[in-house]
């Protein structure tokens, strides 16, 4: 699909990509998988999730602003937009962008 000026979907959805970043030039990745918990409080409260993949990786979700957002999901299936790192042998993401499963055929989602 082309954007005014020429700019097809995939370059429209980096740009956007690049703005919800703080406009850092980063390298988003997106993962599909479902959402476990990785760790607990004193009262069995969920902490920490991570997203278990259909490749049997685990990307462990970086606990900020929108990581906590994914607490309630766990056990969902979820897109996951955001930059992956390895960090002492882990797989981590920090996310930029998620969905539901149930948003995957939507026609606004991409």
């Amino acid at each position: 699909m082309l954007y005014a000026g020429g700019m097809d979907a995939r370059r429209k959805k980096n740009m956007n990509d690049t703005r919800e970043t703080g406009g850092l030039n980063k390298n988003l990745t997106t993962l599909k998988g479902v959402l476990i918990p990785v760790d607990w409080d004193d009262d069995g409260g969920i902490t920490a999730v991570a997203l278990s993949t259909s490749d049997e990786k685990k990307y462990l979700v970086v606990k900020d602003e929108k990581g906590d957002q994914l607490i309630p999901l766990v056990r969902e299936e979820l897109e996951l937009t955001g930059v992956v790192k390895t960090t002492e042998n882990k797989l981590t993401i920090t996310v930029v962008n998620y969905h539901k499963k149930s948003d995957w055929n939507q026609p606004d989602h991409q």
